[in-house]
C-alpha cells in the first residue's frame, strides 16, 4: 500500500453517509456495522466513517483535479446519485482562479472539488463562498401492517401511514413511541381512514383497505394525539365527499398534523387573534380573545404563523418594556 492522506469523520447516520461517499469516492474497501472505509488512488486518499455526533469544525475538505473533464465526471456521478451540486465558474480563491463544485455530506461536511484555471492577485474568501447547508430531515415512518417501531432514536418527524387503522392499543403505543423520540418541536403526521359514525362489528372494506383493522370516528385520532402529549393538532385533509360507504358510515381519508411541544423556557411574544370567533383555545389551554394581546412562547408563535389559522392572527415582536408578569 502506498502513502496516502487519511481523513476520519464522525457521522450521525452511517448508512446515509456511506451512500454519499460511495457516490463521491466509489465503492468502499471495508464495511463493518460500526466502520466504513474508502480508499482512492487518484488522488491517494483514505476516508473512514465512524458513528458519532457528526458534523465538522473544518472549513472544508476537497480535491484538486487535473482537468475540467475530471470535474465534470464527478458532477455527473454525484448528480446521478441525487446529490445537489453547487457550481462556481472561474472564481478567485486562494490566489488562483478556479472552477469548482461544492457538495455537502449528510452531516454538513463541505467538500470542494476544483480545477485551477489561472492565477489571481487576491486570496478571495473561501468561507464566504460556501453555500448554505440545509440539514436533511430525520424522519421515522410506520405503516399499517408493520411491527411496532421500538426505536427511541431522536428524529425530526414521524409519519404514521395507516397506523390509526390498527387496533387501538397498537396505535396508542406507536403514538407514545413517536412522542418520546421526536425532538422538541418535532412534527407528527397521521394518515388513514376515518368514519362519520362507528362501524358495526365484523365490517369488511374493499380493495387495499381490506387490511384495515379498525376505523376510528373522525374526531378520535386528533384527540388521541393530544392525549399522547402532542399539540397544535389540526386536520389538513378531510374531504367533503366520502371515498365509500359501509352501512350508514361514510369513510374518508384524513391527514392530521401535530407537534411535540417545544422547550418551555423561551422568549414570549405577543399575538392578537382577529376573529371571526369571540375566543379560541389551543391544546395548552391558552385562550385567545378576539382583539386582545396574548403572550405566548416564540415556538408557539412560529407554529401559529405556519398553520392553517395564520391569517386570523396578527404577530408582533416582543418589546423591551414588556411587563414582567406578562413576558416571563
Amino acid at each position: 500500500m502506498g502513502a496516502a492522506s487519511h481523513i476520519a469523520l464522525d457521522v450521525r447516520d452511517l448508512q446515509a453517509s456511506t451512500r454519499f461517499y460511495q457516490a463521491l469516492l466509489g465503492s468502499p474497501t471495508l464495511v463493518r456495522p460500526d466502520y466504513v472505509r474508502f480508499e482512492t488512488s487518484v488522488p491517494p486518499l483514505v476516508v473512514s466513517l465512524v458513528p458519532g455526533p457528526g458534523g465538522t469544525a473544518a472549513n472544508h475538505l476537497g480535491f484538486r483535479l487535473d482537468s475540467v473533464e475530471a470535474l465534470e465526471g464527478f458532477a455527473e456521478r454525484l448528480s446521478a446519485a441525487g446529490i445537489s451540486v453547487d457550481r462556481e465558474q472561474d472564481v478567485e480563491c486562494c490566489y488562483s482562479r478556479q472552477t469548482k463544485l461544492w457538495v455537502f455530506d449528510p452531516d454538513g461536511t463541505p467538500w470542494e472539488l476544483y480545477v485551477r484555471t489561472g492565477s489571481a492577485e487576491g486570496a478571495g474568501s473561501t468561507r464566504r463562498k460556501l453555500p448554505k447547508f440545509t440539514p436533511k430531515l430525520r424522519q421515522q415512518r410506520h405503516r399499517l401492517g408493520e411491527p411496532l417501531t421500538e426505536t427511541l432514536e431522536e428524529t425530526d418527524e414521524w409519519v404514521l401511514e395507516g397506523t390509526l387503522n390498527a387496533l387501538l392499543p397498537d396505535f396508542q403505543r406507536q403514538l407514545k413511541i413517536a412522542f418520546e423520540s421526536l425532538r422538541p418541536g418535532g412534527r407528527l403526521v397521521l394518515h388513514g381512514l376515518v368514519a362519520s359514525v362507528p362501524l358495526a362489528p365484523g365490517f369488511t372494506l374493499p380493495g387495499p383497505a381490506a387490511k384495515v383493522e379498525r376505523v376510528p370516528v373522525e374526531a378520535e385520532p386528533a384527540l388521541l394525539a393530544v392525549a399522547a402529549g402532542f399539540v397544535d393538532a389540526h386536520l389538513r385533509t378531510l374531504p367533503g365527499r366520502p371515498h365509500f360507504q359501509v352501512g350508514t358510515a361514510e369513510l374518508r381519508e384524513i391527514l392530521i398534523e401535530a407537534f411535540r411541544p417545544a422547550a418551555s423556557a423561551e422568549t414570549r411574544v405577543p399575538v392578537v387573534y382577529r376573529g371571526p370567533f369571540a375566543e379560541v383555545k389551543d391544546d395548552f389551554g391558552q385562550g385567545y380573545l378576539r382583539g386582545e394581546r396574548a403572550w405566548i412562547p416564540l415556538s408557539r408563535r412560529e407554529a401559529l404563523a405556519k398553520g392553517p389559522l395564520s391569517d386570523q392572527f396578527t404577530f408582533f415582536e416582543a418589546k423591551s418594556d414588556t411587563p414582567e408578569a406578562e413576558c416571563c
